[in-house]
């Protein structure tokens, strides 16, 4: 199973914005969405970061994230 973090309003977690997800590393997916979180990257009042899993990532996913250094570095990439 693969996994993406999207913005989401907590509650509605089952809407996302689209232009906002980016695959992520299944293993550490949880901890990327807390540090993105936590950065209030990207993120309005109200909404946060939050981790969905797919059978397959869609094409209109364009981005994704590679972690560094066991972890503590991360960096957002063009998928291609």
């Amino acid at each position: 199973m693969q996994k993406f973090i999207a913005i989401a309003l907590p509650g509605a977690q089952f809407f996302y914005l689209r232009s906002s997800a980016i695959v992520v590393p299944a293993a550490s997916a949880e901890k990327i969405a807390a540090a993105l979180n936590a950065a209030k990257y990207q993120i309005k009042p109200g909404e946060k970061w939050h981790v969905y899993e797919s059978e397959s990532i869609d094409n209109y996913i364009n981005k994704q994230i590679k972690t560094y250094r066991t972890g503590r570095n991360i960096k957002v990439y063009t998928r291609g």
